[in-house]
């Protein structure tokens, strides 16, 4: 299974869209929030199923869900926005909500910078912001393909 990760998009969708729509096509699209709608008009345009939370940006368009579980290729994953969890000071609460829901693998945002590693056991990804990328001149986004239990992410820049 090929999941396309996105997050902190801010409704700036161009970069997104010449990523996704110039791509070979994955299962799904997942979107960590900070305009989730974002997330949702994407997987549309791609012909993706999509799953989605909103983040601190997303309290003017009604309501969204602040986290996903789900089980894919034999790998549990949490999806959240990441500031409910204080992630900008670091990944105790967020590892401590994997541990609760038993996630192998958290997707989350919200500092706009990438982040792929492995953390006591759980796989920690941050796509950081494709339109709004902090420690980075460009912006990135994330693949992530699982398949019988193994997690192989990559984290890519949107080349000019």
């Amino acid at each position: 299974m090929k999941l396309w990760v996105l997050s902190d998009t801010h409704r700036n969708l161009s970069a997104a869209r010449r990523v996704l729509l110039a791509a070979q096509p994955g299962d799904l699209l997942v979107h960590g929030g900070d305009y989730y709608g974002d997330g949702i008009a994407l997987a549309k345009e791609a012909g993706l199923e999509v799953v989605v939370v909103g983040g601190n940006c997303d309290w003017w368009g009604g309501s969204s869900p602040e986290e996903e579980v789900w089980e894919a290729a034999g790998v549990r994953i949490l999806l959240t926005h990441g500031h409910q969890q204080r992630v900008k000071e670091g990944y105790d609460k967020l590892k401590h909500r994997a541990l609760q829901v038993r996630a192998g693998l958290v997707i989350f945002g919200h500092t706009h910078i990438p982040l792929n590693k492995t953390e006591d056991g759980i796989h920690l990804f941050n796509p950081g912001s494709i339109s709004r990328p902090r420690g980075g001149e460009r912006g990135t986004y994330g693949i992530i393909v699982l398949q019988a239990g193994k997690i192989e992410a990559h984290i890519f820049q949107v080349s000019e």
